[in-house]
């Protein structure tokens, strides 16, 4: 992933995966006073094309970088 920097704000711009390849993005929504997390997951072609998505809930308070893992 490339990034570009303004005054105060870095921006993130997403890169597609060589040709023949998909693309799985990833995020993770924690919420701790109700001890479950949400993950979301995207998946796009080179072309940057939509293929699927998925979003599902756990209980529990991981830390993200184990919540984003799964």
């Amino acid at each position: 992933m490339q990034h570009q920097h303004s005054q105060q704000q870095m921006v993130q711009v997403w890169q597609p995966p060589n040709e023949d390849y998909v693309k799985c993005n990833v995020d993770a929504a924690l919420f701790g006073e109700q001890r479950c997390f949400g993950i979301g997951m995207f998946l796009r072609n080179h072309q940057g094309h939509f293929i699927k998505a998925l979003t599902k809930w756990y209980e529990g308070t991981p830390p993200p970088h184990e919540a984003e893992a799964l």
